[in-house]
């Protein structure tokens, strides 16, 4: 598995998990990467199955294409993972101060929450997507008996 044409993960959470999983169903290979370590990603890798990769959070942050689905509040944790200038990043990432429950809003002065990810991760290009969607809505087949779901 080369990192060409292969989409990075970083967050192993339900949203990173169900990122994964459409990843690998439609054909590419993924590496996932967590502050854990690989060795918390088996039972999951299993399930994702060959074309998948549980690695470190610097291995998972190396492909072209990278989304993070970490805490809002670690995002500070990845500026020296990689060079991220020239990378495309989807940050599905919500501006909550604290996990387990998500709770409160992380104080970033008068910036965007995305424009605040974007100077910890300087050079990349940010696209922000999916997090206004529950991990199994974006876990769900997208084709329903109602019609087409659809993720802008």
């Amino acid at each position: 598995m080369s990192t060409h044409g292969t989409i990075g993960v970083l967050g192993a959470g339900e949203v990173g998990q169900a990122v994964a999983d459409k990843v690998v169903r439609h054909g590419h290979d993924v590496l996932i990467g967590n502050s854990r370590g690989p060795g918390t990603l088996e039972a999951l890798v299993g399930r994702l199955g060959p074309r998948a990769r549980g690695v470190t959070a610097e291995e998972a942050a190396k492909p072209e294409l990278v989304f993070l689905s970490v805490p809002f509040f670690a995002v500070p944790e990845l500026t020296g993972l990689t060079t991220w200038a020239g990378k495309v990043v989807v940050d599905t990432t919500n501006q909550f101060a604290a996990a387990n429950p998500w709770q409160g809003r992380y104080d970033v002065g008068d910036l965007t929450g995305s424009d605040w990810v974007a100077r910890h991760l300087p050079g990349a290009r940010i696209v922000k997507a999916l997090n206004t969607l529950y991990a199994p809505f974006i876990a769900a087949a997208p084709r329903h008996t109602e019609g087409r779901q659809v993720a802008f």
